[in-house]
């Protein structure tokens, strides 16, 4: 099946899904209840969105300052900010689905199945050391011809992390996986 028809027949189901799920759910527990329960989700959702940001930013910006690749964070952070969003939207199955996704060994699953660089950094990154270290100029090591020697004795002497030195180190990890 197409995705442009998965997707077309997923915003025509996904409000008659909703509709019932109100009615159902409403007659139940009650009309108050229910758009009770519908504000304080949108209102658990702008929280997420808020705060999750701000911790998801310093754990990519700590990786990064590491030296490491921040794929992980990166991945839970857009899972958070999606369920987020789900939270936002009115109805007590998109409310179900952002729950979901925050549920540790879910969220786990997602972020190693839809993780690129997992499957192929290591691959990606020996190929590239291989071929770096063939193209390098005879009589200069790839480090000496890549990094200029003024730049490498800053970021070592004086242990900078500055956004130079920060990539240089990522880039001499990447090398030596």
């Amino acid at each position: 099946m197409n995705i442009k028809k998965i997707i077309l027949l997923s915003l025509i189901a996904l409000p008659i899904v909703e509709i019932v799920l109100f009615v159902e759910i409403g007659s139940i527990i009650g009309s108050f209840n229910t758009i009770s329960i519908i504000i304080l989700s949108a209102f658990l959702g702008i929280y997420l969105i808020k705060t999750q940001a701000v911790i998801q930013l310093n754990q990519v910006r700590n990786k990064v300052l590491q030296g490491i690749r921040p794929d992980k964070e990166i991945m839970s952070g857009i899972i958070t900010f999606l369920s987020g969003i789900l939270f936002l939207i009115p109805g007590f199955l998109t409310d179900f689905i952002a729950i979901f996704l925050l549920i540790g060994p879910f969220r786990s699953i997602l972020i190693r199945k839809y993780s690129f660089v997992e499957k192929h950094s290591k691959k990606q990154s020996r190929k590239t050391a291989v071929r770096n270290f063939l193209s390098a100029p005879r009589g200069k090591s790839f480090h000496e011809r890549s990094f200029p020697q003024n730049q490498a004795s800053t970021c070592s002497s004086l242990n900078v992390r500055s956004p130079a030195c920060v990539s240089r180190h990522m880039h001499i990890r990447q090398t030596n996986l």
